[in-house]
């Protein structure tokens, strides 16, 4: 009867450890929805209408996260992209004056240090087709 009475007692002992486990796993995933709503409700009310109805369905904050990142860097290279293309097609002979193209090169420049995007020593490192 004592081999039983361990077996019982030690068997209690796990299924306490057990149960007192899931009631702090149940705790943190409440909290976790809470932080889940909270995050949603700002999305909701700090980024553009288009942007959530197309996160809107995603399972989590989480996802919605991800997506909201993904999209913004993609329009971000975009930029990048553009900011490069209207620096290469800076002319002189497009513009009426040395004191416009001066003005026209400087606002170029200062767009591309505001994007944090340095000039490059190869002019090919701006296309992807440098030598280095």
């Amino acid at each position: 009867m004592s081999k039983r009475k361990k077996f019982d007692d030690n068997r209690q002992s796990i299924n306490d450890y057990v149960i007192k486990s899931a009631e702090k796993q149940k705790e943190r995933i409440k909290y976790w929805g809470k932080l889940d709503a909270a995050i949603k409700m700002a999305f909701l009310t700090t980024i553009p209408r288009e942007v959530y109805e197309a996160i809107q369905g995603l399972q989590n904050a989480a996802e919605q996260c991800r997506e909201i990142a993904r999209r913004y860097r993609d329009e971000g290279l975009n930029e990048a992209c553009t900011a490069w293309a209207e620096f290469f097609k800076l002319r002189c002979a497009d513009c009426t004056n040395t004191l416009k193209f001066t003005d026209k090169f400087r606002a170029s420049l200062n767009k591309l240090k505001d994007m944090k995007l340095d000039l490059p020593v190869d002019p090919g490192e701006a296309c992807g087709t440098g030598r280095g």
